[in-house]
């Protein structure tokens, strides 16, 4: 990720190569305040942008995920970009340069490279930008954050969710979730078919909500600390086998619970105490002896990267230091087999 963001700020001509343009990824290249308003707005919310002196330059990346959108946004100048219409999202901001004054309804506060901004998509939210600026901007929604906390809690929050301003990205969990996002981005910019599995893509989706639901502060985040009871062994096999007959399906630990009988925690914690293991890292060993049976089975031209892709492996490198830990060889030598 450092490279890319060296290759955005040094070389912007082949820093487009690298981000290639898959088909829910877009770059954005402009020099007008119109240009950069289109390019924030969306049909439910438009965003103006006034540009208040000298020339303004950005540069803007994003790929979408279905529920949430991530951006890499390196902007140079003075402007202003203001929300006209609320809208039920969030947008996360993990600064990585510069600075900006971030604004919504709950006041205004400085975004800086040491603390991650969560921002609420009210009318007349928005952002002020003066000199060089850029970080990853996280667009959530908050109907799918909502729904993930809900199932992890296993009640229903009974008020309007509302995350911490801002926190420490320095250390931490702060930390942990902004190398966890850079990851995420970085893997989709390399690897765009990705965002064409729809295991892939629905997987990393849900992934990120409960990263957020659980590493950044809330009103709810008190919940967690309550220890889950656990289920029964009879319901682990019912996720065992919901999980094999869905094995080639986008499927969540929501769907899995709710096809066990009972809550997220509750088989969380049964799997730990019967199996050792979570529910969902149990899924990635299925399909990891699904990716060696297709491998295996490969026709001419496929490749390790689209075959490991179509089962939900999202980092490559992981997957193949998983797949050489559990099968003795790596998946490039499987498929010469």
């Amino acid at each position: 990720m450092q490279q890319l963001h060296k290759l955005l700020m040094q070389d912007p001509d082949k820093a487009d190569h690298a981000l290639s343009k898959p088909k829910a990824q877009t770059a954005v290249t402009g020099k007008d305040a119109d240009s950069l308003s289109f390019t924030l707005s969306s049909s439910q919310s438009p965003v103006r942008v006034d540009a208040q002196a000298g020339p303004l330059d950005y540069r803007w990346n994003s790929v979408s995920l279905g529920s949430h959108t991530i951006s890499l946004a390196s902007y140079e100048g003075v402007f202003k970009a203001t929300r006209q219409n609320a809208i039920e999202k969030h947008i996360l901001l993990m600064p990585l340069s510069g600075t900006a004054l971030v604004k919504d309804a709950r006041g205004e506060r400085i975004s800086s490279p040491e603390k991650a901004t969560i921002m609420e998509c009210d009318a007349a939210s928005g952002l002020s930008i003066c000199g060089v600026r850029q970080h990853l901007a996280v667009v959530l929604d908050n109907n799918a954050i909502r729904h993930t906390l809900e199932k992890q809690f296993e009640r229903p929050l009974t008020a309007e969710l509302s995350f911490v301003p801002e926190w420490d990205i320095a250390s931490g969990t702060g930390f942990v979730l902004r190398n966890s996002i850079q990851s995420i981005y970085a893997e989709l910019c390399r690897r765009p078919e990705l965002l064409d599995s729809e295991i892939s893509r629905q997987g990393l989706s849900a992934t990120l909500a409960s990263m957020v639901g659980l590493l950044v502060p809330h009103n709810f985040s008190d919940l967690l600390a309550e220890k889950p009871a656990s289920a029964e062994p009879k319901q682990v096999r019912r996720a065992l086998d919901f999980m094999q007959a869905h094995l080639d399906r986008p499927i969540s630990v929501e769907d899995i619970a709710a096809a066990s009988g009972v809550g997220v925690r509750a088989l969380q914690q049964a799997f730990k105490d019967f199996k050792s293991t979570t529910p969902m890292a149990c899924l990635q060993d299925m399909r990891m002896a699904a990716v060696r049976r297709e491998l295996l089975e490969a026709r001419p031209g496929e490749s390790v990267s689209s075959i490991s892709a179509r089962w939900g492996f999202t980092h490559a490198g992981r997957f193949a230091i998983e797949y050489r830990r559990r099968f003795g060889q790596s998946p490039s030598d499987t498929l010469r087999r």
